[in-house]
């Protein structure tokens, strides 16, 4: 089979276009790229700035006399292996808290949580962490409460913790 001039020349319009038509969905595909990496950049650095300020936020609302060093723990290790979003460690002081695929939000009521135990454990109420935490305790029951306030009044000052986009939204 052999082509005529005309299909020849149709063949080679049809390809030019079909290139440059490519070439566009590409361009777009990496603009939105950016989009979504700029998005996250940003989204990261709210995240971390919202944190920031409610640790800062938080230890001044229960008068803490240190504020303990705050662990975020990106990736889904630490919430398999403990099966838990966050935890406190009363011999180095420090909270660890799972971010991985979490809103904001979400994060700081687990930070409030676990600062709630830094406070028990300053007033002399958590003796044994294993019995004293578990579920349905007046220790565990008493962070949720207060957790719970804490998250109310922070609201009320970063609104924004409750407006942030999902992944799947930004999709």
């Amino acid at each position: 089979y052999k082509m005529t001039p005309q299909q020849k020349l149709e063949s080679i319009r049809k390809y030019k276009f079909e290139k440059a038509e490519n070439e566009k969905k590409k361009q777009k595909q990496d603009k939105l790229k950016d989009l979504a990496n700029l998005l996250k950049e940003k989204t990261a650095k709210s995240k971390q700035n919202s944190i920031n300020h409610f640790v800062e936020f938080a230890a001044k609302r229960l008068n803490l006399k240190e504020t303990p060093k705050i662990n975020l723990m990106s990736g889904n290790e630490f919430k398999n292996e403990l099966a838990a979003l966050g935890g406190y460690d009363p011999s180095s002081k420090e909270i660890f808290v799972a971010t991985e695929g979490r809103l904001t939000a979400d994060i700081l009521r687990t930070i409030a949580h676990e600062m709630v135990h830094r406070k028990q454990e300053e007033k002399g109420f958590l003796k044994n962490i294993d019995k004293d935490g578990s579920a349905g305790s007046k220790i565990e029951n008493q962070a949720n409460s207060i957790a719970g306030i804490l998250m109310r009044e922070y609201g009320k000052i970063n609104k924004q913790i409750y407006n942030e986009n999902t992944k799947k939204q930004l999709e």
